[in-house]
Formats: structure tokens, C-alpha cells, sequence
């Protein structure tokens, strides 16, 4: 496919289950695999409707960063866990499969998130273009970490040290045979106030003394 720009009109996006995002995630993100729940939807050329194209997986935060993202209401949190497209899609596919996916997503009692969260890895030369191309707003950088990887079924896959209630201190994840970074790396943080109001004026911001963005 040419990578020209993606005419709305013939592209859709519409809510998938989720073994079907889980599959596309495990074969075109970097890190090759993803929790086990989550809202998917994924990016479709109407003339073929059954070829999925890119994915955009969200799903509830922990708690420490969805109050960190909206501390007055972090059950409103909700973050963009997983995005990732085959190699040769239009340019703007990427922004239009995030557009579409916000206005689609719900709580599952209904009720519209207030606050969505994302996140662009340094330790994989990510700097969340795509993000601040679509209006998202920058939030600092996290605390810096280690990234582990372990290769499975042939691919190298990162690795969380966090599975189920367990987290797994940085000796046990190296005694388990994964591969360490060269040191640690942060993430930058992405903000997007649902309410069109709260992202265009800077009424709502607050600033923390490390000179973070707060949208109160």
C-alpha cells in the first residue's frame, strides 16, 4: 500500500474482540504482547473488511497513575495501553484510528472517561509524534527504569516485572533470562481531556513543582 494520506471516507474504525487485537499486537508491536483485557478497536479500508490494518487498545490504568493523570476523579482514567499499525499504512492512519477509537470509547456503565493517558518508551526511540500531532498534551517524563526483553517463539518480547499481584524485583526478572537495557530509560507521559474545553484552555492547568502538567 502507498503511503499516502488516509482518505477518511473510505476507512473505518470500528470495536473488535479481543483476541482479535491481542493476535495483531503480538505480531507488529515492539512488545509483542499485551494484558488480557481491554476495549480493542481496530482500523479497516471499507472495500476489505476483513483485513485489519492497525489497533488501538485501551483499558483502566493502576491506580497510582490514573491519580496521577486526574487526581480528583482517577476512576475517569482510562489509557491507550497498546497502538500499533503494519509497517506500509497511510500517514494519518495512526491519527485517525485514535480519533475514532476516543469517540467510541465508554466506561462500561456508559459514562464518557474524563482524562485518557498514553505513553511514548524512550528505551525504544519513541517520542510520541503521533500524540502531539492529535492535540494530546505533554506530561513530563516518568520516573526512569529499567526494560527488560526475553525472546519467545523467535521474537524478542519486553517484559513488565509486574504479572498479577506479583512484581518481580530487577534480580528476579535477570534470573529468569531476560535481557537488561543498558540502563534505565523514562517514558513521556501524554495527556487528553475528553472535554473539548479543558483541552483548549489553559484555565484548567495546574502545575506540580517538578513542572508537570495537572488538569484539575
Amino acid at each position: 500500500m502507498i503511503n499516502m494520506n488516509l482518505l477518511k471516507n473510505e476507512w473505518e474504525s470500528r470495536q473488535i474482540p479481543h483476541s482479535m487485537g491481542k493476535g495483531f499486537v503480538e505480531e507488529y508491536h515492539y512488545g509483542r504482547g499485551c494484558s488480557n483485557t481491554g476495549k480493542c478497536f481496530g482500523l479497516f479500508y471499507k472495500g476489505d473488511r476483513k483485513t485489519l490494518h492497525g489497533v488501538a487498545m485501551w483499558q483502566p490504568p493502576a491506580y497510582g497513575a490514573a491519580l496521577s493523570a486526574h487526581p480528583s476523579y482517577p476512576a475517569g482514567v482510562c489509557s491507550l495501553s497498546r497502538f500499533c499499525l503494519r509497517d506500509d499504512r497511510p500517514s494519518n492512519a495512526g491519527s485517525f484510528l485514535i480519533s475514532k477509537s476516543i469517540k467510541m470509547l465508554r466506561k462500561d456503565s456508559g459514562e464518557e472517561y474524563q482524562m485518557l493517558l498514553t505513553y511514548a518508551d524512550l528505551a525504544c526511540n519513541h517520542e510520541g509524534i503521533i500524540y502531539r500531532a492529535s492535540n494530546w498534551i505533554y506530561n513530563g517524563l516518568t520516573k526512569p527504569r529499567w526494560v527488560y526483553w526475553m525472546e519467545e517463539d523467535g521474537k524478542m518480547r519486553m517484559k513488565s516485572r509486574k504479572s498479577g499481584p506479583k512484581t518481580y524485583t530487577h534480580q528476579e526478572m535477570i534470573d529468569m533470562g531476560c535481557e537488561v537495557s543498558d540502563k534505565k530509560y523514562p517514558m513521556h507521559k501524554f495527556l487528553y481531556p475528553t472535554s473539548r474545553k479543558k483541552r483548549g484552555g489553559n484555565q484548567c492547568l495546574g502545575y506540580t513543582k517538578e513542572g508537570k502538567i495537572v488538569i484539575n
